[in-house]
């Protein structure tokens, strides 16, 4: 779970879609596809609060290709 206190975030999704975040918003990450999120800007910080929940002993991170969409 992830909640934006202040700032904007962008979500970039593995179906290449993006969403943007905003203050007091908040989404679930399930693990189960690549997924990254970014602050695309140059003049103002973003600030999460994340909490992550996983099995004992499973990856935190999960490294794949990057989709031909990022290119």
């Amino acid at each position: 779970m992830v909640i934006i206190e202040s700032g904007h975030i962008t979500a970039h999704f593995a179906d290449c879609h993006t969403r943007t975040f905003g203050p007091h918003e908040s989404f679930f990450e399930s693990g189960h596809e690549p997924f990254m999120v970014s602050n695309d800007s140059s003049t103002e910080d973003a600030v999460v609060y994340a909490a992550f929940m996983a099995p004992k002993g499973s990856p935190f991170r999960i490294e794949t290709d990057v989709p031909s969409c990022a290119g």
